[in-house]
């Protein structure tokens, strides 16, 4: 992969997920802005799900926790997609 764009965000969550060791990607993360706010929303979003699946004990039941859980994934993929969507004149 060419590291004169930005991965798609299937790649990043990859790079997240650890499914995918790619010193190239980890290079362009280190130097993009963009790359590497899109790292810190997919982990937040991460750290987001795991808190609510632990939610339970706090007395929130499981419907709603998936509803919230299915919301947060939605916003993560809109925000991701836009965060990588390539530039047609760059």
């Amino acid at each position: 992969m060419s590291m004169q764009h930005c991965p798609s965000a299937e790649e990043l969550e990859a790079f997240v997920d650890a499914t995918r060791s790619d010193s190239r990607l980890q290079a362009h993360v280190a130097e993009c802005p963009r790359c590497s706010e899109a790292l810190r929303t997919i982990r937040a979003d991460r750290e987001l799900v795991l808190e609510l699946r632990g939610s339970e004990a706090n007395g929130a039941n499981s419907r709603t926790r998936n509803r919230l859980m299915t919301i947060c994934r939605h916003a993560a993929v809109s925000a991701l997609k836009d965060s990588t969507k390539r530039d047609p004149d760059g």
